[in-house]
């Protein structure tokens, strides 16, 4: 195993992120309705951890708590220092308007970067993002797949300490997930940026973390806390494959039960 693959919680204890008896109410039709409560995990710096959970169950409110994008109305987000956030959605948020490369750029332009480094840096890792032939396209021209890579690529480029991820495989098929997961694995151990990734795909949570945190309930709280436990990367030959289909299926005896009791 490489020593990308050897890395470990263990190697790498600081908390980059805290949360802390958070909790977020919104006011519904009948009345105050309480999303989240209680929340309280640690993440830390450099692990590719999983926020698993039933659509509807608080995971993309949570993130956008975290991101700054909404208040917590009870608890507190505790950061290390101040952090260096990017944020990838389900769906790619590109401007029609722009050109692949435009778009890659789009976030840096708008802190004041600009200039031929910028646009070089962003040139060479969309090329090995696969899109070095698509820079001047603009979103229309391209695949769903395409676009993830764009809006990966965009939220990369600022050099973020976390990256928070709302479901970014969800809408494209099965081979393109897996292609842009390959992707964002490699360029997670080349880079060791801390990733948040919301999730209700057992196989893709398996695959990608280190571990695993379980929303449930009502009002939804982290219910359980798994460690993967599998070595990188995973599922290349027969052994891996079965190794990991089996966390698949004890992660979904949890779940399932996780489920059940919202």
């Amino acid at each position: 195993m490489s020593d990308a693959g050897a890395r470990t919680l263990s190697e790498a204890p600081e908390v980059v992120l805290g949360l802390r008896g958070l909790g977020k109410d919104f006011e519904g039709e009948h009345g105050l309705q309480q999303v989240l409560d209680g929340l309280t995990i640690d993440l830390h710096r450099g692990e590719f951890l999983s926020l698993l959970g039933t659509s509807g169950s608080g995971k993309t409110t949570l993130l956008r708590i975290i991101s700054g994008l909404e208040a917590p109305t009870r608890g507190e987000v505790r950061w290390s220092r101040e952090p260096s956030l990017a944020m990838v959605f389900q769906k790619a948020l590109l401007l029609p308007w722009r050109t692949v490369l435009d778009n890659a750029v789009y976030a840096l332009e708008c802190q004041g970067k600009t200039g031929v480094e910028v646009r070089e840096r962003a040139v060479a890792l969309l090329e090995r993002m696969g899109l070095g032939d698509h820079l001047q396209h603009h979103p229309h021209e391209i695949s769903a797949g395409m676009q993830q890579r764009v809006d990966l690529a965009r939220a990369l480029l600022l050099g973020p300490d976390v990256l928070l991820m709302d479901e970014p495989f969800a809408s494209l098929d099965l081979d393109t997930a897996a292609s842009l997961q390959d992707l964002l694995l490699e360029l997670w151990e080349d880079q060791r940026f801390t990733v948040l990734l919301v999730s209700h795909t057992l196989s893709e949570v398996a695959r990608l973390s280190d571990r695993v945190a379980m929303l449930a309930g009502s009002p939804a709280r982290i219910t359980r806390i798994e460690t993967i436990g599998l070595d990188r990367p995973r599922g290349v030959d027969e052994e891996g494959q079965v190794a990991l289909v089996r966390r698949v299926s004890e992660l979904a005896t949890w779940y399932d039960g996780g489920a059940e009791s919202r």
